[in-house]
């Protein structure tokens, strides 16, 4: 008994059977019905161009979610069986027959939605298939720029390649949005995602250099990213070309820098660039070192440093990967161990000249003597200070901002609740209603006996602008809790004071 012939990659899925089902010539017309779901696209369209368009299926689904009586034409180089409310045409959508060819079906109305989704027939070549349908997908877009009336959709399928993200660009030129999606009936191993465009922006011009796949899909090569030396250097050395061979010593491209020599060396910038690690232990640390009749003595005493810490090997084992950043930790690092060797050697010539003349000034001399590296990094802390200074005082400027803005909202809000009206209860004590109710006498008693409440807020107001007038400073801050729970107790005492008084004051 033969077997039966099994198809490739699992392509006998559930939309293949849905679409046995369901009528459908090919399974792919579930991923325009997912894409329309999504979109809504189809709707409210009255005429459709389909390209790439065999056998038909996204014509089924174009004629179902349609209204009744609306314009859909399908393109292919091969023949579409007749569907019906359908217009098929058999061309080539490169060629301006083509073009003709749809104007005369369409008999001059634009279209409002333009469907494609074809593809080169997929072999072994990935680059070149890959290019073939990015010049495809550029292709129905020139013809969807000729056809699309404004405001119109462009669903196309675009394969994921380098050529993906400047096809966007040209989409996003043409269209106010612009969604990629992949649907859930594209098979996962498919390289293939659908783009919806909708808004076409129908400019009276367009670039040509936008539509042409040469200039679109060129190649463009990023400018390196500096690195090494020539990061901390403000001017760009430019590089000579050496007619009469490499320079000596470049034939190999590991070049190892003894830790001594570049410790004791005069141009270190020039070494980070000319070597590509540093040896701080082993063998290659002792290299001899010029006008060093002992280098590994100062070698010894490098690794030995303080300043050589974990992270200073970790940087010294290759030179080439490091940025602006590691190279300033490396001068530093070189500049510390440089001084104490610079403490050591003054102390040992006081000490061997104590008591010649010709010492002190010696001393002076190398006191007022600045290093050129020492002078740029203390150049480059003073500005960070600066920098730092400028932005602590920009906080504490919003901070006061702030402050007084939390003010003005927290009176507003006390204005808007009813406190200081009319009905509020600081009402309840009102001298003037006091007044009219037990007599000038006890008014003057009151006045004699306790502050007027104007008074207190005189004082709290007083005590609001001292403390904003404090600049929002931690240490020169005002505590506000504290006041405010004083001034809360004096107001709590005046009050019960005046109560029982005016209660013992009333007529019997």
């Amino acid at each position: 008994m033969a077997k039966k012939a099994k198809k490739g990659k699992g392509r006998l899925d559930k939309f293949y059977y849905l679409a046995k089902e369901q009528g459908y010539r090919s399974r792919a017309a579930f991923k325009l019905i997912q894409l329309n779901r999504q979109h809504n696209f189809l709707a409210g369209a009255r005429a459709l161009l389909d390209l790439c368009a065999a056998p038909g299926g996204w014509c089924q689904v174009a004629v179902k979610n349609m209204p009744v009586g609306s314009l859909i034409i399908g393109v292919d180089l091969a023949a579409i069986k007749p569907i019906r409310g359908v217009k098929t045409i058999l061309g080539d959508i490169t060629t301006q027959q083509c073009r003709a060819a749809i104007r005369k079906e369409a008999g001059g109305s634009l279209m409002d939605v333009v469907l494609h989704d074809g593809a080169p027939n997929v072999g072994g070549a990935w680059a070149t298939e890959a290019y073939s349908q990015a010049w495809l997908v550029l292709e129905s877009l020139r013809m969807a720029t000729d056809m699309l009336a404004p405001k119109g959709t462009f669903v196309t399928k675009v394969f994921r390649s380098k050529d993906y993200s400047a096809l966007i660009y040209a989409f996003q030129q043409l269209f106010d949005k612009v969604e990629a999606t992949k649907p859930a009936a594209s098979r996962n191993a498919s390289a293939e995602i659908f783009v919806v465009c909708s808004g076409y922006k129908a400019p009276a011009k367009i670039d040509p250099r936008l539509l042409d796949p040469k200039h679109l899909f060129q190649e463009v090569t990023e400018a390196p990213k500096v690195a090494g030396p020539d990061a901390l250097l403000k001017q760009k050395i430019k590089q000579k070309r050496f007619r009469e061979g490499y320079e000596e010593g470049l034939s190999t491209t590991h070049k190892v820098l003894s830790a001594a020599a570049f410790i004791a060396g005069d141009s270190p910038i020039e070494m980070l660039g000319q070597y590509t690690a540093i040896a701080v232990e082993g063998p290659n640390s002792e290299g001899p070192v010029e006008g060093l009749e002992d280098p590994a003595e100062l070698a010894a005493y490098v690794r030995s440093h303080a300043a050589t810490d974990s992270e200073v090997k970790t940087l010294c084992k290759d030179l080439q990967v490091l940025g602006r950043s590691e190279f300033k930790q490396l001068l530093r690092w070189r500049l510390l161990i440089k001084k104490d060797l610079q403490r050591a050697a003054a102390a040992a010539a006081k000490a061997a000249k104590a008591a010649g003349e010709g010492g002190e000034d010696e001393e002076k001399s190398d006191e007022e003597e600045e290093d050129p590296e020492e002078k740029l990094l203390r150049e480059m802390g003073e500005v960070k200070d600066r920098s730092m200074d400028k932005r602590r005082k920009k906080e504490r400027r919003r901070r006061r901002e702030q402050k007084v803005k939390s003010r003005l909202r927290a009176a507003q809000l006390s204005q808007a609740e009813g406190i200081g009206e009319e009905t509020g209860p600081e009402m309840l004590f009102s001298l003037s209603k006091l007044k009219g109710k037990a007599g000038a006498s006890l008014a003057a008693d009151e006045d004699a006996a306790a502050p007027d409440f104007d008074d207190a807020a005189d004082l709290a107001t007083s005590s609001d602008e001292a403390e904003a007038g404090a600049g929002g400073e931690d240490d020169e801050e005002m505590d506000s809790d504290e006041e405010q729970r004083r001034y809360d107790a004096l107001m709590d005492e005046y009050l019960e004071d005046r109560g029982r008084s005016f209660v013992h004051q009333l007529p019997n």
